[in-house]
């Protein structure tokens, strides 16, 4: 195969290679250079570098897959959290209501009446005079009251 040249200013003939560096002159003939036979190597891939690269892809795509899993499952677990929560939050809102209606004064009034409570005949309120209030005594655990009589503590009706 021939390599064409090409003509640039003056008398001097470029061949059209890659490699070319300085002008022929056009006296010269140009010497056609046979090029060197094309020696392809044959590509041999080593086994162990097959069996290698099989065993990565194969681990990335085992992993990916267990990675899935692992994501559809804690979906499924949150999806089943969610339910309870919304589940108790009703419960809460049931058992709210409930405890307020149970709590309500005129509830309570009906229940103590049933059960043969009532409200006492003469209710006696007692005053304490400003400044009465005692220091702790250190021995008995009692008040030490400067000035007023002395007060009985009552608890679940019984004096002591």
């Amino acid at each position: 195969m021939s390599v064409p040249a090409r003509v640039q200013s003056g008398a001097m003939r470029v061949p059209a290679t890659r490699n070319h560096t300085a002008p022929v002159p056009a006296t010269r003939p140009i010497r056609r250079r046979t090029p060197a036979p094309v020696v392809r190597r044959r590509v041999r891939h080593h086994v162990g570098f097959t069996v290698f690269a099989s065993l990565m892809v194969g681990a990335t795509v085992i992993g990916l897959v267990a990675l899935n899993a692992m994501l559809a499952q804690t979906s499924f677990s949150i999806d089943d959290l969610r339910s309870k929560a919304d589940g108790l939050a009703d419960r809460h809102t049931t058992l709210t209501r409930q405890v307020a209606d149970r709590s309500s004064p005129g509830r309570i009034a009906d229940w103590a009446v049933r059960h043969g409570m009532r409200l006492p005949d003469d209710i006696h309120i007692l005053h304490v005079p400003e400044g009465s209030i005692g220091r702790p005594d250190p021995a008995g655990g009692r008040t030490l009251d400067t000035a007023g009589p002395e007060l009985e503590p009552v608890a679940d009706g019984i004096v002591r």
